[in-house]
């Protein structure tokens, strides 16, 4: 009743429109990623924990051999 008085007749249907449309987008969102959570946490355990120490240290080595977007690599 009181957003019926506040926001009229003519403009009530449009705001319902407008909060259904963003909670509809608001439960795709969750559950886009809720599921990657689930595949990335489906995945991890199997690795093991020599595995995952190998993948860090790579990524590490690899993003210190890389220089930095706009430089030139050292000479």
């Amino acid at each position: 009743m009181l957003a019926l008085i506040i926001f009229g007749p003519k403009r009530l249907p449009e705001m319902g429109r407008t909060i259904g449309r963003s909670l509809k987008e608001f439960r795709r969102a969750t559950s886009d990623l809720r599921q990657e959570l689930e595949v990335d946490l489906e995945e991890e355990p199997r690795a093991s924990v020599e595995q995952r120490a190998a993948r860090l240290a790579e990524k590490q080595e690899s993003e210190q051999a890389e220089p930095p977007r706009g430089e030139a690599p050292p000479t």
